[in-house]
C-alpha cells in the first residue's frame, strides 16, 4: 500500500495581524472577496508571538522574534 504525503513546503504561512480588530476586518474581506460565507469562512486564532520580520516585528528581532498577542487569520473553503 503506498501513502502520498502533499508536500507544505510551497504553502504560504498565514497572514498575521497585530490586532485582533485588523484580523477580523481581513477576514470580512476576503470572505466578501471569495463571493460570500457560503464560499469560505474565517477564524482569527491567538498566537503568542512571531518570527523576526513578521507582523510589524523588526527584522533585527533575533532568534526568539517577538512576543506578545498576535492573530494569524485562518481561512477554509466549504
Amino acid at each position: 500500500m503506498a501513502l502520498t504525503l502533499a508536500s507544505t513546503a510551497g504553502a504560504a504561512p498565514p497572514p498575521v495581524y497585530r490586532s485582533y480588530q485588523d484580523c477580523q476586518v481581513a477576514g470580512q474581506n476576503a470572505v466578501g472577496a471569495a463571493g460570500g460565507p457560503g464560499n469560505l469562512s474565517y477564524q482569527c486564532q491567538e498566537i503568542p508571538g512571531v518570527p523576526a520580520g513578521v507582523a510589524g516585528c523588526p527584522p533585527n528581532a533575533g532568534p526568539s522574534g517577538c512576543i506578545g498577542d498576535y492573530y494569524e487569520l485562518l481561512t477554509s473553503s466549504p
